[in-house]
């Protein structure tokens, strides 16, 4: 995205479209435990929930399923995808494995540019969890973001 130096206000900024607006309120959703591992998704609920028509939801849920969040069932809708001990320390190792790789990577070839862009986002992320105090971090928008952040500035 291009910045010619002049500050956008909140209301310049241009609204997601359905379908990523719908995913994004539909993983929050997921990852709060709104609905319980193996629950089934209606796409009429969630229409009225997230007040989005079924086309752009139904892509939010297939993003969703693509993600591993949400089982698309043949022809008989979706459910929230089962989660077990193995399963999340599986994940964990893998993501483990790829992200210290990825690091390595981004260490050896790191610019200063780089550097200092890693060092703003976890200043970012370690202000918002001062804020947050003994609140859970997960559940915060605002730290989210900012710990994504802060992951994609490292690699």
């Amino acid at each position: 995205m291009h910045n010619d130096g002049v500050e956008n206000s909140a209301d310049d900024q241009v609204e997601p479209p359905l379908a990523e607006r719908a995913y994004r309120a539909l993983r929050q959703a997921i990852v709060r435990g709104d609905y319980e591992p193996g629950a089934r998704l209606r796409v009429e609920e969630l229409s009225r929930r997230f007040s989005v028509s079924s086309s752009p939801l139904r892509e939010a849920l297939n993003g969703l399923s693509e993600q591993g969040l949400v089982r698309a069932l043949e022809n008989r809708g979706f459910r929230v995808a089962p989660l077990t001990a193995a399963g999340v320390s599986d994940l964990a190792r893998v993501r483990t494995l790829v992200e210290c790789e990825a690091l390595r990577d981004a260490i050896a070839h790191g610019s200063d540019a780089w550097e200092a862009q890693a060092v703003a986002a976890g200043h970012a992320l370690a202000l918002a969890e001062r804020r947050l105090g003994d609140q859970p971090r997960a559940l915060d928008d605002n730290w989210s973001a900012r710990h994504r952040a802060f992951h994609l500035s490292l690699y």
